[in-house]
């Protein structure tokens, strides 16, 4: 994943302290790390919450199955992505998904299901 985000022009610059700096298109952005949650077997994902200057953010990443309890049946696109996920699983390929929402500033991180 990392190397995908370097190919698309994010560089991973810093992280002290629960600040981390990335820069894309030649800005420098910072994010607080406000929490973190290892990916293990049982949730099957992922996950991290962290302040912007525009709020809160969650982003999760996991197991389709994992993925797809967290989406509202009425996500946009969440019927193709179904479809490409099987074709992909038929022909052997492992798939992640990832999904995020974001929160106004004031929202508090303790009471999000992440």
């Amino acid at each position: 994943m990392l190397k995908a985000a370097k190919e698309v022009g994010f560089t991973f610059l810093s992280c002290h302290n629960k600040i981390i700096s990335v820069s894309f298109n030649q800005k420098v952005y910072t994010f607080e790390l406000l929490k973190l949650v290892e990916f293990d077997s049982n949730r099957k994902r992922m996950s991290i919450v962290i302040r912007t200057q525009q709020g809160i953010s969650v982003f999760v990443k996991g197991a389709d199955t994992s993925i797809m309890k967290l989406l509202s049946p009425k996500q946009r696109y969440l019927s193709t992505i179904q479809n490409k996920t099987e074709e992909m699983s038929k022909i052997g390929l492992r798939t992640l998904w990832f999904a995020y929402k974001t929160y106004p500033s004031t929202t508090n991180v303790s009471q999000l299901t992440v």
